[in-house]
């Protein structure tokens, strides 16, 4: 199985997420192409592509214009394959983040007409010491408000990478089943 790693990341998170779902795809012995769509002078080669795995950041409620182009752009091609959206915010890593962060998936299905067979909601990263005083007065205050995490000065993963492996692997499992029985 060849599988299309489609992502569009803001402070680079979204890519370490995209790279780790292209490793796991070849541990698991299947091929693919991994594809930065924020790099337009590369647009993914969508030929001998069984299934799509989409991995885009969230900030300020939406995932980015790169993402939910292609998604828009490619609907009816991505609506004959397996796909997933990795859905990378902040939100995901808080309980009561969970309810927005499934609202932000919503939004970008109905801003590109296309809604994938599967989304995992993926808990993303703070880079406190790449934000200037603004920016990280606007994560203090309105985006961790209300959650309980102390912004230090040094960058924080909230991604459970075991459960972000378990969901890939299913995907592929799922995928390779569904392309069997489509023979």
């Amino acid at each position: 199985m060849h599988m299309l790693i489609a992502y569009s990341t803001t402070e680079g998170h979204s890519a370490k997420v995209a790279r780790f779902a292209y490793d796991t795809l070849l541990r698991e012995g299947h091929t693919g192409t991994i594809n930065d769509l924020d790099n337009v002078s590369r647009m993914p080669e969508l030929a001998g592509v069984d299934g799509v795995v989409l991995v885009g950041s969230v900030h300020e409620r939406r995932h980015s214009p790169a993402l939910e182009t292609f998604m828009q752009a490619q609907r009816a091609w991505l609506s004959k394959r397996p796909t997933v959206l990795l859905s990378v915010s902040l939100s995901a890593a808080f309980e009561q983040g969970i309810e927005e962060a499934r609202d932000y998936v919503v939004e970008t299905e109905l801003r590109t007409g296309y809604a994938p067979n599967d989304t995992v909601l993926v808990a993303g990263a703070v880079k406190p010491g790449s934000y200037d005083y603004f920016e990280n007065q606007v994560l203090r205050f309105a985006v961790l408000k209300d959650r309980e995490y102390e912004v230090g000065t040094s960058d924080h993963e909230f991604t459970d990478w075991d459960a972000l492996r378990a969901r890939l692997l299913c995907f592929f499992e799922a995928s390779t089943a569904s392309r069997r029985s489509g023979e």
